[in-house]
């Protein structure tokens, strides 16, 4: 298993990223790294460790074959909202990491789910998850946006009878 540490250090106030001892300005300036790392590890037979990048599922907000929007967190609790875009060969969602709150106001109907994409509460920050191996895996998204067809129409909220809690 290889174990990938990335430090954040600021300095004048400016936030530096550091990996392997070499520093970025900005977090997405070392995405295209983990990229590189994770093509050489799974090359090699191990797991990359990005954070543990398992997700469990929390709540199942709407189901039809396969969960289409659920709630699910990693292992340090960090809730992530999950929409499927696709299950032709694997289910594969958008997610966005949310707060409680803001989940709760979505869950009691008072915020729109695209509202949710468009606005996320760490702007840009997108997150790919798949389902495979009986687990759903997420990994950042390598865009600051994601396309229109990963995204959920306008206008959509959530009855609270809908939900599932597993």
């Amino acid at each position: 298993m290889t174990i990938i540490v990335l430090n954040r250090v600021c300095s004048d106030a400016i936030p530096v990223y550091s990996i392997f001892g070499l520093n970025y300005l900005q977090s997405s300036d070392i995405l295209p790294i983990f990229a590189a790392i994770k093509m050489n590890v799974m090359n090699s037979g191990n797991d990359l460790l990005f954070m543990n990048n398992k997700l469990t599922i929390d709540r199942i907000l709407d189901f039809c074959d396969v969960p289409q929007l659920f709630v699910a967190r990693d292992t340090f609790d960090t809730i992530y909202l999950c929409l499927l875009y696709d299950d032709e060969v694997s289910c594969r969602y958008t997610a966005i990491r949310i707060s409680s709150n803001r989940l709760q106001l979505f869950l009691n109907g008072e915020e729109d789910l695209r509202n949710l994409y468009d606005n996320p509460e760490t702007p840009f920050e997108y997150f790919d998850v798949e389902y495979r191996d009986d687990n759903y895996y997420f990994e950042p998204h390598q865009a600051a946006f994601v396309g229109e067809e990963r995204l959920p129409l306008s206008g959509l909220t959530l009855p609270r009878e809908l939900v599932i809690r597993l």
